[in-house]
């Protein structure tokens, strides 16, 4: 890790709705430096694994330090990364001071979480206004298939020649419907979509935008556990035990058309006997320490036990 101590040059302006590390690949196109990493050698050291779902970094404290205004770092992250939609889920034991790499439990899992999205229509009218294209928050969101403004599928880089974890690196910013190495059409995200993914899509919206308040994690965990009736393990379970943690995962396996979580997880289905993905193990949800659940995780089991984020009741 490395940290830039002084104001570093850049070729173009971080934008109100830009992904904090977009503003890095578009200064990489414009650097005129073939490699990413001379590019941003006076910004940062931090400039591998690029995706949009690192809740912290080396990064984000040296971008900070460029460009933060007097407000605090969490604040800053709230107003340029996705920090929003994970800072009500982050357990209290976790640090976020930009020393390292935080990144939610198990993200590989997730459709589409590394991948940086993007809009066409948005592409079309930031060149109509003489801007260049920058990847928006909004499209970065876990779970996010559709944009917030024109409710169009969004595109993601393409995959027929990009190098893995390289995305932004080698593409630096959103480039219209095809693909500026292989002139292949990029096609649009092609995933199942009903009420309940887009409940999920918009309450990602409004907790990013801060237009929610949750519970401490804590207390949710606690409402979790008392509704669900699921014990902790503690060097076994009684039989009574075992099975009402086994009727909570059922009723929550079989709550959910079974598409939804295969628009959300690319793992599911990997024991035939269950069709949730790993990652929602209701059991490691509320004991499980020292790591970062997606908001998906959470909102799911959200949607199934309060229907809304606003009619989560209060620990009594």
């Amino acid at each position: 890790m490395g940290y830039s101590h002084h104001i570093a040059h850049f070729n173009t302006g971080l934008k109100a709705e830009e992904h904090l590390i977009g503003l890095l690949g578009r200064h990489h196109f414009l650097s005129g430096f073939r490699t990413y990493k001379k590019a941003l050698s006076e910004i940062t050291t931090d400039v591998t694994k690029q995706h949009p779902s690192a809740i912290d970094r080396p990064a984000y404290l040296d971008l900070y330090n460029q460009f933060g205004k007097g407000e605090s770092y969490r604040e800053f992250l709230r107003g340029t990364t996705l920090f929003g939609v994970y800072e009500p889920f982050i357990p209290d034991g976790i640090e976020v001071n930009g020393q390292t790499l935080l990144m939610p439990y198990q993200a590989y899992t997730q459709r589409y979480l590394n991948d940086w999205r993007y809009c066409p229509r948005c592409v079309e009218e930031d060149i109509e206004e003489g801007t260049m294209p920058f990847f928006r928050r909004e499209h970065q969101l876990p779970a996010m298939t559709l944009c917030h403004k024109h409710q169009e599928r969004l595109l993601v880089l393409c995959k027929e020649c990009h190098q893995q974890d390289k995305e932004l690196e080698k593409y630096s910013y959103p480039a219209g419907t095809t693909c500026k190495y292989c002139s292949c059409d990029l096609e649009p995200i092609d995933s199942f979509v009903n009420t309940d993914i887009l409940w999920v899509q918009q309450s990602m919206l409004r907790l990013m935008r801060g237009e929610v308040e949750i519970l401490p994690l804590s207390e949710l965990k606690q409402l979790y556990q008392s509704q669900l009736g699921i014990t902790q393990y503690c060097g076994g379970f009684t039989v009574s035990g075992r099975n009402m943690n086994q009727l909570a995962q059922r009723d929550f396996d079989n709550y959910f058309d079974p598409r939804v979580f295969r628009a959300l997880f690319n793992n599911c289905d990997g024991n035939a006997s269950l069709k949730r993905p790993p990652a929602l193990n209701l059991h490691n949800v509320i004991f499980k320490e020292g790591v970062v659940f997606s908001p998906v995780v959470h909102l799911l089991i959200i949607r199934m036990l309060f229907g809304d984020i606003d009619n989560i009741p209060s620990v009594s």
